[in-house]
């Protein structure tokens, strides 16, 4: 079921491939059987970003790669992100790796793809509007027909020092308190409880 969803275009095939000429041939794969290819890992990307951008083949990338792994990664670069985007690849920012882990930092991954010369906006569509437009989610853009998730910041989200504001799911504005915030609370407010219980 899942390669007949894949072959008629309905599911993304997802490549984990590094080297310049094996996304080449996965590029003429989709050509010959119509596939909804995504590549994933792409360090050498850049050098058929045009073969990629011209067969709408979007790219799921670490912007902290800055150092080739082994010889399939030689190009292995921080401004990769950047250099897809202007070259007209629908880039997405992944997380180092298999590291799921550190999902939590792909906001400081997108700021630090900026730094190296991605747009403002092509590395907020890399964490949002182009995720979804890939794998079809309903989401991803403010636009009307579009699930109403929210998040506002206190300054630019990519900046170490900015904070969520304020949030919505589902249109619906939902606390941003974390365990932190009580655990912060409890220990510098005044209390009749002993020391060793406030501080």
């Amino acid at each position: 079921k899942v390669l007949a969803a894949v072959l008629a275009g309905d599911m993304p095939l997802i490549a984990s491939v590094q080297r310049a000429s094996d996304i080449y041939e996965l590029v003429k794969l989709k050509e010959s059987y119509g596939i909804n290819l995504v590549i994933h890992g792409g360090d050498d990307a850049v050098v058929v970003a045009d073969t990629l951008a011209k067969a709408d083949v979007p790219v799921i990338i670490s912007s902290m790669a800055n150092l080739p792994g082994s010889f399939d990664s030689m190009h292995a670069n921080l401004a990769n992100a950047g250099k897809l985007e202007k070259a007209g690849v629908k880039v997405i920012i992944g997380v180092a790796g298999d590291s799921s882990h550190n999902v939590y930092q792909l906001r400081f991954d997108a700021g630090n793809a900026v730094s190296y010369g991605m747009s403002q906006q092509g590395a907020l569509s890399a964490v949002t509007s182009n995720i979804a437009d890939v794998f079809g989610l309903n989401s991803g853009a403010i636009a009307k027909g579009k699930r109403a998730n929210l998040v506002m910041w206190s300054a630019d989200p990519f900046e170490l020092n900015s904070h969520v504001s304020k949030m919505w799911i589902n249109g619906e504005e939902v606390s941003t308190e974390a365990r932190q915030d009580k655990l912060r609370d409890r220990y510098t407010t005044d209390s009749a409880m002993p020391r060793a219980y406030t501080k």
